[in-house]
């Protein structure tokens, strides 16, 4: 297996978990540079430079 594969595998059960403990109502908070990943969160906050550029609900 190489890097990649291991990259992929180990993301694949990152989501997967971050996905059942949001279908349980926890709370996560994630620092995260993917943007396919911060699709399942409900809320976000994006930082540029050290302030804060962005943020839904």
């Amino acid at each position: 297996m190489n890097q990649l594969e291991t990259y992929t595998k180990n993301g694949q059960k990152i989501t997967q978990m971050l996905r059942m403990l949001k279908a349980k109502g926890k709370t996560v908070i994630v620092a995260t540079h993917d943007p396919e990943l911060m699709k399942l969160a409900d809320r976000t906050a994006c930082l540029e430079d050290g302030r804060l550029s962005s943020q839904n609900e």
